[in-house]
């Protein structure tokens, strides 16, 4: 089965992201940063569209209140976002 980890964590701050210890992709949350909704329901959306299911951990975590509040979107772009993002720099290529 093809899954992805959305893990919650208070110590964390903001975000983290990447190859997690479990070998799986996971995303880390900190329920008290001001973007948590929009990170969880797009990561759970996104995954889902790729057809991953998602773990959660805790197990106890219901994301159903992060999916409420954050509408389905067409646009990759919500106003506020910034117009360009960069995603890896690699000064060693230069």
């Amino acid at each position: 089965m093809r899954y992805s980890i959305l893990k919650i964590d208070k110590t964390v701050r903001g975000f983290t992201m990447g190859k997690g210890t479990w070998g799986r992709f996971c995303l880390t949350l900190n329920p008290d940063a001001e973007d948590f909704a929009y990170r969880a329901a797009d990561f759970i959306r996104y995954e889902n569209a790729h057809g991953r299911k998602i773990r959660l951990k805790p197990r106890s975590f219901d994301p159903s209140g992060a999916l409420k509040r954050v509408p389905e979107s067409g646009s990759v772009r919500r106003p506020g976002d910034p117009l360009f993002v960069v995603h890896k720099y690699d000064a060693g290529g230069l």
